[in-house]
């Protein structure tokens, strides 16, 4: 195993393989960014329809698991302000709007995603398994077995959810195996 590889501590697995569902949702955004206004409608409607209640019970379900982890307040003051940051941009995405899905709205969204996700990654998630007593850590994953017994993870339906084809103007979302079977 490589010296820059970071081994998850059990309590926190539940929190990155979220993490990695919202990386997904964040090359989704990307890719109908550069499509076309239809392939952001159609993204737009399946956020709305399937992935926004999910996106938004992931961030609660951090920000509850983090809540009883002893650590700066100004850390967990960051992490619930990128959270509301997220989930109003998704509330402004998914919802009905006057406005066109512009590719900057899809960018900027992906934009937070990503940048938290890493900083959760990175920063966050390296310093508490670090720096957090047995105790703590018994405790925190105490909340994330929880979660981890009620989230579900649909890569596939996310890989999935639209049908876009270039030859029909409408940008390829996704290119993993996961998003092509099936789809004929």
């Amino acid at each position: 195993m490589s010296d820059n590889v970071f081994e998850r501590e059990p309590a926190m697995r539940p929190l990155s393989r979220d993490h990695g569902v919202l990386l997904v949702l964040t090359q989704r955004l990307r890719k109908a960014a550069a499509g076309t206004e239809q392939d952001r409608l159609r993204l737009a409607g399946e956020i709305r329809d399937r992935f926004a209640g999910l996106v938004a019970e992931y961030l609660a379900d951090e920000t509850d698991a983090f809540s009883s982890v002893k650590f700066s307040r100004f850390v967990y003051n960051e992490i619930v302000s990128d959270h509301a940051k997220i989930a109003r941009a998704v509330k402004r995405l998914a919802g009905p709007s006057t406005t066109k899905p512009t590719p900057g709205r899809f960018n900027a969204l992906a934009d937070l995603i990503e940048q938290h996700v890493r900083w959760d990654e990175r920063m966050v998630l390296p310093y508490l398994q670090q720096e957090l007593s047995g105790n703590d850590l018994a405790a925190l994953a105490g909340r994330t077995s929880a979660i981890e017994g009620r989230h579900i993870r649909p890569i596939k339906r996310l890989h999935r959810s639209i049908k876009l084809d270039k030859q029909a103007g409408e940008a390829q979302t996704c290119t993993c195996a996961d998003s092509l079977e099936n789809t004929q």
